[in-house]
């Protein structure tokens, strides 16, 4: 009975103490992690050896050894009560942690985005590619007839000294103005205008208010591009990035912009339309003085001739001198500094000067061919005319 006895207290005290082993072992566990309470698992240990051992004692030991279960109870849980008194602040500055923590994330968060859009602020937006064209339609144009009969409404408009610039409503919504330069030495400057036939019909109005327009298919063109780069000063451009053989890099289209950019265009196409008029002028002078040099003398086609090469190599020094103003800087690069650049390195990316300079010299080679054959009709008709001086004697 006794044994009987001790086999039931020792499994009522194994089976109350499970929850006190859990215990110990999850206090054992938070202990260990902030180094509070290592003696748990010693306790633990413990109170498991002398359930063992309650098996195999003599019946008057028994209770001893419920005693020194119990007082390693009754230790037990008081550790575990002071754990948990050790471990809740502990928990409570854990949780405060906790939430500064994400109050830092969320901050964070805020300002990573902040930093992001202020970024973009900063970052220039995509640049806009803008298709320039340039055509010589004509001698001369009639600047204001132009804008009263073919330009009727624009959206604004600008004289210049040699020139007229329109700008035209956008072909759709969100996109640049369109402008079209027209200029009196013949020249017809088109941007932001993508339809070939559209610029067909306004070429074809245009040159109505002309003087000798040139036909349809044998005007000389040129073509280029604007690119439009907001925040210009941002990018910090080198000089050849500014200004390269295919576009050159403004901040805004606008008049300014558009006045630079057509002046060396206009003038490109106007020089090679010179430039052909001066070989046509070449050309005649070389057959005039081949039948000279065969016959030795003038007839009466070739002195028309001389004289209308004469009148035609005039004309066209007086025209690129006064009205393409190849010398002249750009009112708009010379009143606004921030052109000054575009308008430089456009003028020495097309040559515009080195052209001229030949022109020039193929014109000054005729004057002065032309003016030995003159002298030389002179002397023919001053002798002629001795002749008959004498023979009326």
């Amino acid at each position: 009975r006794m044994a009987m006895g001790r086999s039931h207290v020792v499994r009522s005290l194994l089976q109350t103490r499970p929850s006190v082993v859990r215990q110990g072992q999850e206090l054992h566990v938070s202990a260990s992690r902030s180094f509070v309470l290592p003696s748990l698992l010693e306790l633990h240990k413990n109170i498991v050896v002398a359930h063992y051992h309650s098996y195999s004692q003599s019946p008057s030991s028994v209770d001893s050894t419920v005693r020194k279960i119990r007082r390693l109870d009754k230790r037990a849980s008081v550790d575990a009560e002071a754990a948990k008194q050790v471990l809740s602040p502990q928990q409570e500055a854990l949780q405060k942690l906790g939430i500064v923590n994400d109050k830092l994330k969320s901050r964070s968060a805020v300002l990573n985005d902040s930093t992001r859009e202020a970024n973009k602020e900063q970052e220039p937006p995509p640049a806009i590619h803008i298709r320039v064209r340039s055509v010589h339609a004509a001698q001369t144009l009639d600047v204001v007839k132009v804008l009263q009969k073919v330009f009727i409404s624009p959206v604004r408009h600008y004289f210049g000294k040699t020139s007229l610039i329109v700008q035209l409503k956008p072909s759709s919504p969100g996109e640049p103005f369109r402008f079209v330069a027209v200029y009196r030495f013949g020249s017809v400057v088109f941007f932001n205008m993508t339809s070939t036939r559209e610029i067909g019909k306004l070429l074809e109005s245009i040159k109505m208010y002309g003087k000798n327009p040139i036909a349809s298919g044998f005007e000389r063109r040129e073509n280029f591009g604007v690119v439009i780069q907001p925040r210009l000063e941002q990018l910090e451009l080198e000089d050849d990035e500014v200004v390269t053989g295919d576009y050159c890099v403004v901040e805004s289209l606008d008049l300014n912009s558009v006045s630079v950019v057509a002046n060396i265009m206009a003038q490109t196409v106007a020089l090679d339309s010179y430039n052909d008029v001066a070989e046509e002028l070449l050309s005649t002078f070389a057959d005039i003085n081949s039948d000279v040099r065969r016959t030795g003398k003038f007839t009466e086609m070739q002195k028309e001739s001389l004289f209308r090469v004469v009148a035609q190599n005039n004309a066209i020094f007086i025209d690129m001198i006064s009205k393409l103003g190849i010398k002249e800087r750009s009112d708009t690069a010379w009143n606004l500094t921030r052109y000054t650049q575009v308008h430089e390195e456009m003028k020495d990316e097309f040559e515009i000067d080195h052209r001229f300079d030949n022109i020039e010299f193929k014109l000054d080679m005729i004057q002065q061919n032309a003016k030995f054959f003159l002298e030389m009709l002179h002397s023919q008709k001053t002798n002629t005319l001795e002749w008959i001086i004498i023979v009326l004697i």
